[in-house]
């Protein structure tokens, strides 16, 4: 049984184009799907791995860009950004706390869409 439920969440994040992955309380990747293996692969030029660490792969122009969210959303509870991109499409990001039966703050769940109209 637990093999298959297992199987069912890979073949949930994997049916996206959308980027999603969690972090831990030390913001390294725990767990992503192929799609955004295929983006950080792409823009950066690294293939991802669990245990990596934004400084890892995203340039230093831009490392310190997710933490202060991640950080909003342990305070604050899940939430939603949108940033609106140069090619004329939209960025979206949610951000979402998962909490032990405790009560207490284990990772972060992040999903990454872009919708809207290239601008060519």
């Amino acid at each position: 049984m637990l093999k298959q439920a297992e199987a069912n969440l890979i073949a949930l994040i994997e049916s996206t184009e959308d980027l999603i992955w969690s972090v831990d309380l030390d913001y390294r990747l725990i767990a992503f799907n192929k799609a955004l293996q295929k983006h950080i692969e792409d823009t950066f030029g690294v293939r991802p791995a669990a245990g990596m660490r934004p400084e890892d792969f995203v340039p230093k122009e831009r490392v310190n860009l997710l933490p202060p969210l991640y950080d909003r959303a342990r305070a604050e509870g899940s939430f939603l950004v949108e940033f609106l991109l140069a090619d004329g499409r939209t960025l979206e990001l949610s951000f979402n706390p998962i909490v032990s039966d405790g009560g207490n703050y284990r990772h972060l769940r992040l999903r990454q869409r872009h919708y809207g109209t290239k601008i060519s």
